[in-house]
């Protein structure tokens, strides 16, 4: 909970932004923590929190704060 608890202060803290790749080999190395525990923590702030997403292929990023609303089409 540790590091989940530091990967979200440093999102909130603007650190990590929206649509940054977030690194695991990069946490891993700052936290000095094993990539399971990295991989669990950012688990957490995707299925229970809701703060990243993670695409298969492309890695995990940071979600938009609000999905935003299409754009009126003029007419």
């Amino acid at each position: 909970m540790q590091v989940a608890d530091e990967i979200q202060r440093r999102i909130e803290a603007g650190e990590i932004g929206y649509n940054d790749v977030i690194s695991e080999v990069q946490l891993e190395r700052e936290l000095e923590v094993s990539r399971p525990t990295i991989r669990q923590a950012i688990a957490h702030l995707r299925d229970d929190l809701k703060l990243i997403e993670t695409i298969p292929g492309r890695g995990s990023f940071v979600r938009e704060d609000e999905p935003k609303a299409p754009e009126p089409r003029g007419g």
